[in-house]
């Protein structure tokens, strides 16, 4: 199916269209346009976020209009979400832009900026119906521990506050559902670009702020600025998702589908594997660095210090009067010593260029035998060769040490430490880059195979631009001269990428798994991936032949079969839809066939209509109307009303039994056989026995009869002779209310039924009426007091009645005759509701008004 490549120039239309229609003095837009304003002011203008009461208050009065008043706008005028983004983002810059100012008048342009932005960014995650309150308020909680947190030194709150305001604002994305694939496209990349502008922008930089804004206003500018970073980086992985579940062909899904089954899986437990193998093999070395520093301390104690070693014993009364280690003084102690670690001296007397550094530092340890005894080791050169020949790592070549400053991050990992708190030497496994490139010490691991004129050794290569891999780190609390704490040192062991690596048993190891894997991963799992490969062929194969045969209907070959091998629910899908196609052959001949009778009756309709008069005689003196509705197109209902002359009219209504077009055929003939009758006779009784005659003959429908009243009108005498034919009685309608309106009871029996001349003879009995001024001759069918809706009352058919036509022809006697028959059709239209007609009926009403 073809779909519009730009679907915004209509919601653009739509929304224009609603601006216009709007009507902007409503007292709901008001009051909440007004009390949205109110409460958002009353908000920002306090001093901080609290919990007292005029701050719930207002709280509570800016929560109920604001989302009153976006909604509004929202369902009203359906702002199309692109120009609200575009409007965000520019209050957004003149936000920032305009933060510092101090005037009234700057921070009154300040806030309706801000009330832009909130009101733009409000519809725009207001797109979605449900959910509106449960976001609004989730925001303001967000909001409200994001500016807590802001500029605190509590960044992995911050961080926690910031993924839930991400995750909330992803779920508000349905408009993109809507989009086209040409519009994904171009939202994608734009949304890319706008994140990147919004991410990198100098006018947005926060930080130059800092200082001179308030810390609050500084907090809300951030939180907006986040919001649409947030916002945009949504759109841009939600669009992919969009363009897979809306625009993908059925093959593209599943290939797509397979890769995160299979494929996506394998690389990251493969990956994972690879990252849990180095943080194991990271956490066991710097363990064995951590045992050679412990081992060390232990031979000073013993005094099998190492050779190169410089080591220093001291007691605690030593310490308090300070104490030289060599060149370099340790100031008399200021407190308790802690446990182990690291410490800085500067040398007492520093002369220029002279080989010693003017600070050194010293690994100190309190000895567990003797807790009076401190040991100082001075961390240079021969120390680090000590650690590098202590014991032969697993992945790496090397040894360097560092003032260390933890990543954010790595703070929180650091803050736990529940598994090394009794531990004055800290591993830390999760590492893979130093944090400097240059340490100040440096060495390598010697092994006892190694060879010293290696030509490859040097000449290295980098890792993902890295040229140092950390395999190892742990840190120590670092102090100065007065041991005051001053972060941490760190040992990292690294591993320099050279070709020398190549020819270690490590690295054989290493290829040969990642070569069984790949084998293993070529042999098998290829194979059950090209498995499933052939499975989603088959399944789009087969989809396309369903796609084929719906083309095909759809071209018009009903007869084109859809044929699929097998047993699964493609060949039942396909068994229903070939009879789909035979039924709708068939469907389509019955319409066609159906619409052919349907022109047919249409036709004896307008035959039949053309038979009754379209116009009655004018009556001086009288007002003559009918009324013919038929339930089906045809009907048996008639009436007709013939001038004979010097004043006098033939007038009849009848019914022929039955319904349909059988009830219309007759029907046409006793009416052209009532229009010739005149010729012969006006006697109404010689009349309707000729039509006996007629009607009674073998060769007629024995199960057909006319019921009819059929009479003669003198206008002149004021007089009506009648024969009722097996007929409904005709009522008699005085014009005087003190008069209650009679049936006109007679004898007669239908027309057609009496196939005996005489016995008709003995039934038909004339009966003459007279009119005064004001009477009323009122003639009906049998469909207007047998009409039923088919609802039943105490189990019985609910009818229209003879009781209620009376009780309408006793209320509105005084009506002109037309008018009558419009209150007695109304009244049966609203008897019938929504129900079909069950029978014809026909009214016929002869009033003398004068």
């Amino acid at each position: 199916m073809q779909q519009k490549n730009f679907s915004i120039d209509q919601r653009l239309r739509k929304f224009w269209q609603a601006c216009k229609n709007f009507d902007y003095k409503s007292w709901p837009f008001l009051i909440y346009s007004i009390g949205s304003l109110v409460g958002f002011l009353a908000v920002i203008t306090l001093p901080e976020f609290n919990f007292g009461i005029k701050a719930l208050m207002a709280y509570f009065i800016f929560g109920f209009f604001w989302l009153q008043f976006i909604t509004l706008i929202r369902d009203e005028f359906n702002p199309p979400s692109e120009i609200l983004i575009l409007l965000a983002i520019q209050f957004l810059f003149i936000l920032v832009q305009n933060a510092s100012l101090t005037s009234g008048a700057g921070i009154l342009f300040y806030n309706f900026c801000l009330f832009g932005f909130a009101i733009t960014f409000s519809l725009i995650i207001f797109e979605n119906r449900e959910g509106r309150l449960l976001t609004l308020i989730a925001l303001i909680i967000l909001g409200y521990f994001f500016l807590e947190f802001h500029q605190s030194e509590l960044e992995f709150l911050q961080l926690i506050v910031k993924v839930f305001i991400f995750a909330s604002l992803i779920k508000r994305l349905k408009w993109l559902e809507s989009l086209s694939k040409t519009e994904c496209w171009i939202y994608f990349f734009t949304s890319l670009f706008i994140f990147r502008q919004l991410f990198d922008s100098a006018p947005l930089d926060m930080s130059a702020f800092a200082g001179s804004v308030p810390g609050f206003k500084l907090g809300i500018a951030s939180f907006a600025h986040y919001l649409m970073l947030a916002y945009m980086l949504a759109i841009a992985i939600k669009i992919p998702v969009v363009m897979v579940y809306n625009h993908a062909k059925l093959a593209r899904k599943l290939w797509i589908s397979s890769l995160f089954q299979s494929t996506f899986p394998q690389f990251f437990q493969f990956a994972l594997l690879l990252l849990v193998f180095q943080f194991f093999i990271s956490g066991w070395q710097a363990d064995q660095v951590r045992l050679a520093m412990s081992d060390l301390f232990e031979r000073i104690e013993e005094n099998r210090t190492p050779a190169g070693i410089k080591s220093y014993a001291f007691r605690n009364s030593d310490l308090r009067y300070g104490v030289q280690l060599g060149e370099y003084f340790l100031q008399q102690d200021y407190g308790a010593i802690p446990a182990a670690g690291i410490i800085s001296l500067e040398r007492t007397e520093f002369v220029e260029n002279d080989a010693n550094e003017k600070q050194a530092m010293f690994l100190f340890h309190r000895s567990e035998n003797n807790r009076n005894s401190v040991f100082f080791v001075r961390m240079d050169n021969a120390f680090l060769d000590y650690l590098g020949s202590a014991f032969v790592p697993v992945i790496g070549n090397g040894i360097m040490g560092y003032r260390y400053k933890p990543y954010r991050w790595e703070k929180y990992i650091h803050s736990l430490d529940y598994w090394q708190k009794d531990e004055s030497i800290r591993i830390f496994p999760f590492s893979l880059i130093p944090y400097k490139n240059e340490a100040p010490l440096s060495g390598q691991f010697y092994r006892k195979n190694q060879e010293s004129g290696d030509d490859f050794s040097d000449v290295r290569f980098t890792i993902f631009g890295q040229d140092q891999i950390v395999f190892g780190r742990l840190f120590i609390d670092f102090y100065g001269s007065a041991f005051t704490n001053d972060g941490y040192f760190a040992y990292d062991v690294i591993l320099k990428p050279n070709v020398a690596i190549f020819s270690s048993a490590v690295f054989r190891n290493i290829l040969f798994l990642f070569i069984a894997y790949l084998l293993i991963n070529t042999l098998l799992i290829k194979r059950v991936v090209r498995f499933g490969a052939e499975i989603n062929q088959m399944i789009v194969q087969k989809f396309n032949q369903l796609q084929g045969g719906i083309r095909e209907i759809a071209s018009g070959n009903l007869g084109f079969k859809v044929k699929v091998e097998g047993q699964d629910e493609f060949v039942e899908l396909a068994s229903h839809f070939n009879t789909m196609g035979d039924r709708l052959n068939k469907t389509i001949a019955e319409a066609r066939e159906k619409g052919r009778l349907e022109h047919e009756l249409k036709i004896a309709r307008e035959v039949q209509l053309s038979l009754l008069p379209t116009k009655l005689p004018q009556v001086p003196g009288y007002s003559v109307e009918a009324r013919f509705e038929t339930a089906t197109e045809v009907g048996g209902d008639f009436y007709d009303m013939l001038p004979l002359g010097k004043d006098k009219y033939l007038f009849t209504i009848g019914d022929v039994s039955g319904k349909g077009t059988s009830a219309a055929f007759y029907m046409a003939q006793c009416v052209s056989l009532l229009r010739f009758a005149p010729q012969f006779t006006q006697n109404v009784h010689e009349i309707t026995k000729r039509l006996n005659q007629y009607f009674a003959d073998p060769a007629i429908d024995r199960q057909m009869f006319i019921t009819a009243i059929i009479g003669i009108f003198d206008a002149r005498k004021h007089s009506i002779e009648f024969i009722r034919a097996g007929h409904t009685l005709p009522v008699l309608v005085s014009g005087d209310v003190k008069i209650p309106i009679r049936e006109l009871a007679c004898t007669g029996i239908g027309i057609g039924l009496a196939r005996n001349s005489q016995h008709l003879e003995k039934t038909l009995k004339p009966v003459t009426a007279r009119l005064a001024p004001g009477d009323m001759l009122f003639c009906y069918t049998d469909g207007v007091v047998e009409a039923q809706t088919g609802q039943t009352i105490e189990g019985n058919d609910q009818f229209f009645g003879e009781e209620r036509l009376h009780s309408l022809l006793t209320n509105h006697r005084d009506l002109a005759a037309g008018k009558l028959i419009d209150e007695i059709v109304q009244e049966l239209t609203s008897f019938y509701g929504e129900a079909p007609l069950a029978d014809d009926y026909t009214i016929f009403v002869i009033k003398r008004t004068t």
